[in-house]
């Protein structure tokens, strides 16, 4: 069993606060088939809170061992719970997350990362810019190639809640040479996006 714990540390590296609290809760505590892993976190300067967000194969969300989907949590700034565990991504064999928060809209973004038969299973969804855009009248993506993945993300409103629907990203992985595990989501103030 592996959990995802958190521990506020001051400038110098010194723990501070409670010491190590817990934050997930993949499954009955003790079951060595539930794994909560891979975690990310991102501050809200405004609503001085932390989303913090990882994999999980969480029995309470009802789901099997081994089929991961990204979960989260939000976090006081003492680390109080303000919004407990939550569902972020629907896409299974999710991993790899990625956190940003826009400070002029107040929003998340949540990026991760679902293998090739997730992403093959999924029926071809529209790309990021296919939504934006529209696409190509006969076009449809081709399955991704083997070793590759798609990459999701799931815009989070500041209290958790969801502003957007799963949407795919793009895809990476073996196609273009890509050795990343884990998608990065940064957050560009200048410009907005």
């Amino acid at each position: 069993e592996y959990e995802i714990f958190g521990q506020f540390v001051d400038s110098r590296g010194r723990s501070i606060g409670t010491n190590d609290f817990r934050i997930s809760e993949a499954g009955v505590t003790g079951d060595p088939s539930r794994d909560a892993t891979q975690p990310a976190v991102v501050f809200h300067e405004d609503r001085k809170q932390f989303l913090v967000a990882w994999q999980a194969d969480d029995s309470n969300f009802g789901l099997a061992d081994d089929e991961f989907e990204i979960f989260g949590q939000i976090l006081d700034q003492d680390g109080g719970v303000v919004q407990d565990d939550f569902r972020i991504s629907e896409t299974g064999g999710a991993g790899g997350v990625g956190l940003a928060w826009n400070a002029s809209t107040g929003e998340y973004l949540v990026t991760w990362k679902a293998g090739e038969a997730v992403a093959a299973a999924q029926a071809a969804p529209p790309s990021f810019l296919e939504r934006l855009f529209g696409a190509v009248a006969g076009d449809s993506p081709a399955p991704p190639e083997p070793d590759s993945y798609m990459v999701f993300g799931q815009l989070l409103g500041g209290d958790g809640s969801v502003t957007a629907n799963n949407f795919q990203i793009g895809e990476s992985g073996a196609s273009n040479g890509s050795s990343s595990n884990t998608p990065v989501a940064v957050f560009n103030p200048s410009t907005n996006e």
